[in-house]
């Protein structure tokens, strides 16, 4: 069956509209595959096969690549585990990185132009009894073809975010919330009760501010090691161009800016018909540079009938990809699976953009 429009509602103000170009592309993940599109998806192209991980996408604006991990799907005999690069212009693709068949790459996957590197979450399986994982930040120079694997502190599980300027990562762990530099060296660290779940983090562009996720939006004020709850719900909140205020989801299906100006929080967009919202799929907006267009997958859960196919899971999950126009306050879609979305801009070439 076809894959049809999702109901929208929409903030006064904000309409929806049919896709059209705006001369960016994007990429994403959808059933295993990269798929890559003007705006207006028209001709969505298929680039190739990732495999079953859930790990982002990184775009290399000077060299027109999108990297990415890529591990085997069921049907594939033989196993590997690597970083892949392919030309968006030329559509091929070559291998850049091999890891160890007991390795993977987690959770977060950057491409710092500034250092032509590749930034991941290394997770090995270590020998032992039991499930025993060792993670490491793994630094992968693309010019020397030469890799680094960082011992972490204890608790760095999840990387939330990368500093905009200095070698700083954001981690989140059962124990709370630690800064760590390149080199696996704690910088700061923040725990005790009562803090966010640990669902998306960013570091501020300007500021000494770091914006926490999980029951709630907090602000952590690095400068005066300070926290101060910004909103009671809220996961994966996302800083705007301006740096006075930020976008946030309350489930997969939403997405809301709050302003520090006035302290209120507008739902810009939401899935209408969704009565069991999850969080599951909820994962942070993603941003052109000049901050105007926005890329972000919603997911609507719908619960099967009693008379569905018992085999089947319980509920149905509908999602499609959406981008927002911040300055025409336009919204448009593209039905389907989606995951990981990230802009390709090639005229930012030029400016050597990380």
């Amino acid at each position: 069956m076809p894959a049809t429009k999702l109901p929208l509602l929409l903030a006064k103000g904000w309409k929806a509209v049919a896709p059209r170009a705006t001369g960016r592309h994007l990429l994403w993940q959808s059933n295993g595959r990269v798929l890559n599109s003007e705006t207006d998806f028209s001709q969505p192209h298929v680039l190739g096969e990732v495999g079953p991980v859930d790990c982002p996408l990184a775009v290399d604006t000077v060299r027109r690549m999108v990297y990415a991990y890529v591990s085997p799907l069921a049907r594939h005999r033989r196993d590997y585990s690597e970083i892949r690069a392919w030309h968006l212009d030329l559509g091929t693709s070559r291998r850049l990185f091999s890891l160890g068949l007991n390795q993977w790459a987690l959770w977060h996957f950057s491409h710092l132009q500034r250092h032509d590197a590749i930034l991941t979450l290394v997770a090995t399986d270590m020998p032992g009894e039991g499930v025993n994982i060792q993670h490491q930040l793994g630094i992968f120079d693309i010019a020397k073809l030469r890799s680094l694997l960082v011992n972490l502190p204890r608790d760095a599980f999840l990387p939330l975010d990368i500093h905009p300027s200095r070698r700083e990562l954001l981690f989140y762990g059962v124990e709370g919330y630690q800064v760590i530099d390149f080199a696996g060296k704690r910088l700061r660290r923040l725990a005790g009760p009562g803090l966010p779940e640990g669902r998306g983090g960013c570091f501020h562009p300007r500021r000494e501010q770091i914006l926490l996720g999980g029951t709630g939006i907090v602000l952590w004020d690095t400068g005066h090691d300070t926290l101060e709850q910004l909103h009671p719900r809220g996961h994966y909140p996302v800083w705007d161009k301006s740096g006075e205020g930020f976008w946030f989801g309350e489930s997969s299906g939403d997405l809301y800016h709050y302003s520090l100006d006035t302290g209120h929080a507008e739902r810009i967009v939401s899935l209408a018909a969704n009565p069991h919202p999850e969080l599951r799929h909820a994962r942070g907006v993603v941003s052109t540079a000049d901050g105007r267009y926005l890329a972000l997958c919603l997911t609507r859960r719908i619960k099967r009938s009693s008379s569905s196919d018992p085999d089947k899971p319980e509920y149905r999950h509908d999602h499609c990809l959406c981008v927002l126009d911040t300055q025409a306050k336009e919204v448009w879609q593209f039905e389907g699976p989606c995951r990981n979305p990230v802009w390709y801009e090639p005229e930012l070439t030029q400016f050597g953009r990380s």
